[in-house]
């Protein structure tokens, strides 16, 4: 129900944590993890932030953007093929139409979801170990 403010304290606690890390690169990863917490809490699955956060999963680990791009691909390719009823995804996006998802697709977002917590929680927690630059 607030896992929004859960979301927004582990972004904060995640930015304050790499707060010296002021390169474009550690700061489109900061960005990056940033949205891959809020993903992993958000009430549903949100393809805006999902959209807005590709750019910069390059940026972060490869075992994650290797992992998550399939997979989130899978979801969405397969969701959209079932809501349109059909493979070529041609045809009107009909989300009232089909209530109930088959397994399959509920699999894959599930496994999605679980990958992006598993990420969020390993984004956090890493940084923890890590020394800053400033601090020696």
């Amino acid at each position: 129900m607030n896992s929004w403010l859960l979301g927004l304290a582990l972004v904060l606690l995640l930015v304050w944590l790499r707060r010296s890390r002021r390169g474009v690169v550690e700061l489109c990863a900061t960005i990056g993890a940033s949205y891959v917490i809020v993903l992993a809490l958000s009430g549903g699955f949100s393809f805006q932030y999902l959209a807005w956060s590709l750019p910069f999963w390059f940026f972060l680990p490869r075992w994650f953007f290797i992992s998550v791009i399939p997979l989130v691909s899978a979801y969405i390719y397969f969701l959209y093929a079932y809501l349109c009823g059909n493979l070529w995804l041609l045809g009107l996006w009909d989300f009232n139409g089909h209530p109930q998802w088959p397994f399959p697709i509920i699999l894959l977002r599930n496994a999605a979801y679980l990958l992006f917590c598993a990420a969020a929680i390993w984004f956090v927690v890493r940084q923890f170990g890590q020394r800053s630059p400033a601090t020696g």
